[in-house]
């Protein structure tokens, strides 16, 4: 695999592009979870990872990143970070994700609320964030499916 340079503001970064994204088209939450878990590999269970797809109008997969690694109870999110790089990239929507390395899918009072603030961040960009994946060992949680779509 061929190592890429993409400008991004006043910085060059050097990356690899993961083969989990290559021509990948989300078409549903089930899409973004098995992107998601490919991704994140065995780290599942040992402490959490925040990331982010960003994606074209058409809900290609321009690319995926790492955006944090956290503990193994928490991680940041950091939501002037990831809006920059949509900008950027020109991404019109963007998908999110974390690991739970307890198991357990259910989200929690703050996975809600960073939610909506990275939903209102959004919004005033003109970015749809079309949803948050909870990613766990066998199973997931979809924001967007499991009616929380006043948080998307």
């Amino acid at each position: 695999m061929e190592l890429k340079k993409v400008f991004i503001g006043e910085a060059v970064v050097d990356y690899k592009p993961a083969d989990v994204t290559k021509e990948l088209h989300i078409r549903s939450s089930r899409d973004a979870y098995k992107m998601f878990k490919d991704f994140i590999g065995k780290e599942v269970h040992e402490r959490e990872l925040f990331l982010v797809a960003y994606l074209n109008r058409a809900h290609k997969v321009l690319w995926t990143e790492i955006m944090h690694i956290g503990g193994i109870t928490g991680t940041l999110v950091d939501k002037r970070l990831i809006l920059k790089k949509a900008l950027v990239g020109n991404c019109t929507a963007i998908i999110i994700a974390h690991n739970h390395p307890s198991g357990a899918k259910q989200p929690s009072k703050n996975d809600r609320e960073q939610t909506k603030q990275l939903k209102s961040a959004c919004d005033l960009l003109d970015i749809a964030l079309l949803d948050h994946i909870i990613v766990t060992e066998d199973d997931y949680y979809s924001f967007s499916d499991n009616g929380e779509r006043s948080l998307l």
